[in-house]
């Protein structure tokens, strides 16, 4: 019984401590500034809430797709699925949204309204006003079908 009670302990603490590890070294909750984007792939534009992070590939001409991720993930999560469609002669656009990846994490309500407004930021800012496909997964699609709507 001694042995399993320590044996508990240890697991417990073992646990604590990739917790811990996790916290510290979690991308998500290093501070995003000029000097942290230097090494970031892609590019940058400041929108009303913040500054966004996006990155675009694929033949100027091309049809116009902009993917949208889940919630909780950076827009690399396509990684596959954007390089794919920009070598199928698609233009890509795919960003992270505020609080993830790249972009700020400013101080405001992380809801659809806030995310919606950032799509629609971000394709004035880029001057695509002609229309676009749109693919989101998870929460990225209530972002494009409200983005639609």
């Amino acid at each position: 019984m001694r042995f399993l009670k320590w044996s508990l302990v240890l697991v417990l603490c073992l646990a604590g401590a990739a917790f811990a590890a996790y916290r510290v070294k979690d991308p998500e909750r290093r501070t995003i500034n000029d000097e942290a984007r230097k090494g970031a792939p892609g590019q940058f534009v400041a929108l009303s809430q913040g500054v966004t992070h996006y990155e675009i590939a694929g033949p100027d001409s091309g049809p116009v797709v902009v993917l949208a991720a889940a919630f909780s993930v950076p827009a690399y999560l396509s990684d596959s699925l954007y390089q794919g469609l920009a070598d199928s002669g698609f233009r890509v656009v795919r960003f992270d949204y505020y609080g993830r990846g790249w972009s700020d994490r400013p101080d405001l309500k992380y809801d659809l309204d806030t995310f919606v407004r950032q799509l629609d930021e971000l394709l004035d800012s880029l001057r695509i006003d002609q229309p676009v496909h749109l693919g989101g997964l998870s929460f990225g699609a209530a972002i494009v079908t409200e983005f639609t709507a």
